[in-house]
């Protein structure tokens, strides 16, 4: 049952259901009738009563929906959470879809009384959203909220909110397991479970969920309670609970995935974890997103509005008759969908909030109903009579707020019922016309000025005119051949009338007076006793006196045995014994005598038996005919013919060659089967002392041991030992032949040699195992070089004594540790670096390994190396050297480095910067302190590159023109730099820039306009003529 222990389940938190009782009791009767129904169910009515029986199974009058119109409101919105807090009397409205694109995140309160809304604005509340379900936990006095769509995150969430609206507060539970994100899931607070109840939604996968949650605020857990039979996935259902059927009932639903929309009705047993589908007659059409209220008052479940089918009739759902009824209203909202809807138990209305098919609304509507009628007739009985039925019941728990009458129904099972009578306020009647034999089943309802009520629940009488039966029931402890063995014997009387029923018992005792049988009653005292009995039914009719024979016998028999033979003692015989035994009972008489030698088996005695040589022990007892056994009792005695026997036991750790390796136990044993036995012994020829128990001999070499036994008669038994005992290993001293270096390590070649010796059972083998290898017997010395080395040794004396395995460790290093060193930078020209280098220095060694490497820089102070180090601009001397842990030192290694990271330094390029002629030379000046400069390049009008040589001046030829001149210079290390200069060449004699400043263009311009003054003048001349 998911995460609820199996004892919570059906756990009821009965000091808050008292203490809600109680603040619902302080309410109207409305409220007291609630709380009757939330703790005591209804009765469960057949489907094949009569319909005059079946209360509001028809439409009924006398109801009403009122247009609230309150001053202020909630926004228009669809799709918001909505319960009633029976503890605040209000109703309690958060989020919905109100046309902003994240939904309202308001949680508003309605009081009816006052028909007001409230803004409540708690500091802390969901995100806002809509698509939200929640339930209210009457006895937590919370509103649970879970699911919906989160505006905030645009995702469906899968939260569980609590509001408690005296704090004005929401508190986020965030239990550890939970259903998973989904929305417009159905949610109904299960008062009887003390569950929340959830079932199917529309997941954040897009499945259409039929899955069934019970969320218990105790445990702040929910428990998935799925079962094989369920109603199939939805979203938008109708669900409440019906608390007079203790059920979850539920209506309706869209599945989009398959367009199915429901109008099937279901019903939910927390109890059992079970679905039914109840298949009313004429159910609602197909709908979802409808509004659905449980009607405490009325006993309905009430439905109203909805999409795709849904209309503006309010239909009232009975969940003891399975019928679905049309609700007739004066008047009725138009048609609502995806609006809130709950029961207001304090004002006994149902009110409706919002919703809509095209815009939002937030209209408030108010349903009331029309008084009820009154409840079933409690606790009827139906006394059976010779040839009547008598009945009698209790006025109902409410009768409707009116004068009640009633209506008796019988039928020969609870499907067949017909009305028998017609009566007023009275609570007894007599029926005289049935038949004896023939079972009746009686049920009556009550009516008022609003209708009948539901029927009572039945019951089941059979008119007598046979006597009844009684059977006598003996109980204690049962002994044997009907005997019982203890002092009181109950005797239980069980009298039955399978038609009217049993008046009374009556009983005697031993010829005693009569008296009323009330309870089981003793019979006590050993004897043979006598009980009389009988019974009278409720028609009148007498049984037969009966009688039974209790036989009690508490008392076990006594016996004895009796021992025939010759007697030395008190305890020994010296002939074989004869054993035979007597026994009495003065109530049942003896029934058997059982004995048993020297616990063996036990048999039954029937003759004197012998018993041998030995020690016997001869038990019996005697069970009399009741079965009582005798205590046990038991004869001690022995006969002594044969002489002891005796050895010795050594025991120690054995070595080899009948060595022991140390101390040695000596355990002498002398037996004698009748009269006993005595021990004495010495060791190494010593006095003879008495033998109490084994004793222990120590000390190297060669011992002996003598003991002698004697029994009671006289017999005796001599023998000895001899005790071998080396306990000391050989010694083993290992030897070796080097020069040591440093940290145990051998800087040549090692000899190892070995000597053992043993001075007990002597030296039997030496071995010696280098490096892990097969264990060899030791010949001679054992010659190491490079490496580190185990050698491991072990003796044995002829004992079998080991000088333990023990192994050491011979390391030799014959070789120095190698280093090398890594350049790390911009590699230039003639061996140099451009940029600063990095040097890295490595050292290894195979065997020893490295102790520390070491290095300077030019003539600078040894250091040990630990990380890379930088050489800028120069030329630097680095030596290093390594070290190895065996005290080898590597000869030092010397590297030079060039370090140049400075272009040459180039000053302006000299240039006339305007050429009348096309050959211009060009001169420079550059150094470079680093490597100095290698070369000159020049470059004219991007052109390539011309190598110049180590000369700081260049001769060019160029054209007509404005030209660029690009010198650069180049250092050993490869940096380099330039310079770029503009030269204009203008050769033309023409020209203004030219050699000779423009003069030849003025003489003839001159030359010209001589010439057209000329013209000009010969033409005017002509023109005279």
């Amino acid at each position: 049952m998911g995460l609820f222990p199996r004892g919570q389940i059906a756990r009821t938190p009965s000091h808050r259901r008292r203490e809600a009782i109680a603040t619902l009791l302080r309410g109207s009767s409305t409220i007291v009738f609630l709380a009757f129904l939330l703790l005591i169910p209804g009765p469960s009515v057949s489907a094949g009563v009569p319909p005059i029986a079946r209360g509001h199974a028809s439409p009924m009058g006398g109801s009403d929906w009122t247009n609230m119109n309150p001053g202020t409101a909630p926004s228009a919105s669809v799709n918001m959470a909505m319960v009633y807090d029976s503890s605040a009397d209000r109703i309690i409205v958060f989020g919905g879809y109100d046309g902003s694109p994240q939904g309202s995140d308001r949680t508003w309160a309605y009081d009816f009384e006052s028909n007001t809304w409230t803004d409540l604005a708690p500091a802390v509340h969901p995100p806002a959203g809509w698509l939200d379900r929640a339930a209210y936990d009457r006895w937590a006095e919370r509103m649970i909220l879970f699911g919906g769509y989160d505006g905030v995150a645009g995702a469906l969430s899968n939260q569980t909110w609590a509001f408690n609206f005296q704090a004005n507060a929401w508190t986020n539970l965030q239990p550890a397991r939970h259903p998973s994100a989904r929305s417009r899931q159905g949610m109904a607070f299960d008062a009887q479970s003390d569950r929340t109840i959830l079932f199917g939604g529309l997941t954040a996968e897009g499945d259409y969920s039929s899955e069934t949650w019970a969320y218990s605020i105790d445990w702040d857990s929910w428990a998935n309670m799925t079962s094989e039979v369920r109603p199939p996935g939805r979203r938008s259902p109708g669900m409440v609970y019906d608390a007079a059927a203790d059920r979850i009932i539920l209506f309706g639903g869209y599945d989009s995935s398959s367009g199915i929309v429901y109008n099937d009705t279901w019903a939910y047993d927390f109890e059992s974890n079970s679905w039914t589908k109840r298949n009313p007659p004429a159910p609602p059409s197909p709908r979802f997103g409808m509004g659905f209220a449980y009607d405490a008052r009325l006993d309905r479940s009430i439905l109203f509005g909805g999409a795709e089918g849904g209309d503006n009739v309010t239909w009232a759902y009975d969940f003891t008759n399975n019928s679905w009824a049309v609700l007739s209203t004066a008047h009725s909202p138009p048609t609502h969908a995806f609006q809130g809807m709950d029961y207001d138990v304090q004002s006994a209305r149902t009110i409706m909030f919002g919703g809509g098919l095209g815009n939002p609304g937030n209209d408030t509507w108010a349903l009331q109903t029309s008084p009820p009628v009154p409840l079933a007739p409690e606790n009827l009985t139906a006394t059976a009579g010779n040839g009547t039925v008598s009945l009698r019941w209790d006025p109902p728990a409410d009768n409707g707020s009116s004068p009640v009458a009633y209506r008796v129904y019988r039928g020969p099972d609870v499907d067949h019922l017909s009305a028998l009578a017609d009566l007023g306020d009275v609570r007894s009647y007599v029926d005289g016309n049935v038949t004896n034999g023939v079972a009746y089943v009686y049920r009556v309802s009550a009516t008022n000025a609003n209708g009948e009520g539901p029927l009572s629940s039945p019951v089941t009488a059979t008119p007598d005119g046979q006597p009844p039966r009684t059977s006598a029931t003996l109980a204690g402890c049962e002994g044997l051949a009907g005997w019982f063995t203890c002092p009181n014997v109950t005797l239980i009387l069980v009298a039955s009338d399978e038609n009217s029923g049993v008046a009374s018992t009556v009983y005697r005792m031993d010829q005693g007076a009569w008296q009323n049988y009330s309870a089981p009653f003793s019979v006590a005292g050993d004897g043979v006793h006598s009980v009389d009995f009988y019974s009278v039914d409720l028609a009148g009719n007498i049984e037969s006196v009966e009688t039974v024979s209790p036989s009690i016998d508490t008392v076990p028999p006594t016996s004895q045995a009796i021992l025939t033979g010759s007697a030395s003692d008190g305890y020994w015989f010296r002939s074989e014994v004869t054993v035979s035994f007597d026994a009495s009972d003065a109530t049942s008489g003896v029934a058997s005598i059982a004995y048993r030698v020297d616990s063996g088996v036990w048999q039954a005695y029937g003759a004197p038996f012998d018993v041998l040589d030995g020690m016997h022990v001869v038990e019996s007892y005697a069970t009399d005919v009741a079965g009582n056994p005798e205590g046990i009792s038991r004869v001690s005695f022995g006969v002594d013919t044969v002489a002891p026997a005796t050895g010795v036991t050594l025991s120690g750790p054995r070595g080899e060659n009948g060595w022991y390796l140390g101390p040695v136990t000596v355990a002498i044993r002398a037996e004698d089967a009748t009269s006993g036995v005595s021990i004495s012994y010495r060791l190494d020829d010593g006095p003879w002392s008495p033998y109490a128990g084994s004793f222990v001999v120590a000390g190297e070499g060669i011992h002996r041991v003598d003991y002698a036994a004697v029994d009671g008669a006289g017999n005796s038994e001599t023998g000895g030992a001899a005790v071998s005992i080396d306990s000391t290993p050989p010694l083993v001293v290992l030897e070796r032949s080097g020069i040591p270096g440093r940290e145990d390590w051998y800087v040549s070649d090692v000899l190892v040699s070995l000597r053992a010796e043993d001075g007990g059972s002597g030296l039997a083998r030496l071995e010696v195992r280098l490096d892990g290898g097969s264990w060899a017997e030791y010949v001679s010395a054992l010659s190491l070089t490079d490496g580190v080395h185990t050698v491991s040794y072990r003796a044995s004396d002829a004992a079998g004594n080991m000088a333990g395995s023990r192994t050491v460790m011979v390391s030799v290093d014959a070789t120095s540790p190698q280093s090398t060193a890594v350049l790390s930078g911009e590699r230039g020209d003639h061996g140099w670096y451009r940029t600063p280098v990095v040097v890295s220095l490595q050292a290894s060694d195979a065997t020893s390994g490295v102790d520390v490497l070491a290095y300077r820089v030019g003539t600078g102070t040894w250091r040990p190396y630990g990380d890379p180090f930088t050489l800028s601009s120069g030329v630097h001397t680095i030596q290093f050297t390594a070290t190895d842990k065996a005290g080898w030192l590597e000869p030092a290694q010397t590297l030079t480095v060039r370090v140049d990271e400075t272009p040459p330094a180039l000053a302006a390029v000299q240039t006339p910067g305007h050429s009348t002629s096309h050959d211009v030379t060009l001169t420079w000046s550059a150094s470079d302190s680093g490597s100095g400069v290698d070369r000159f390049e020049v470059a004219v009008d991007g052109g390539g590159w011309t190598r110049l040589g180590t000369e700081p001046t260049a001769r060019l030829h160029l054209a007509d023109g404005a030209h660029t001149v690009v010198i650069r210079a180049t250092d050993a290390a490869g940096n380099r730099a330039e310079s770029s200069v503009a030269i204009t060449i203008d050769t033309n004699m023409f020209s203004p820039g030219g050699p000779y400043g423009g003069a030849p263009t003025g003489v003839l311009l001159v030359a010209i306009i001589v010439l057209v003054s000329i013209a000009i003048a010969w033409s005017r001349r002509r023109q005279r003529r």
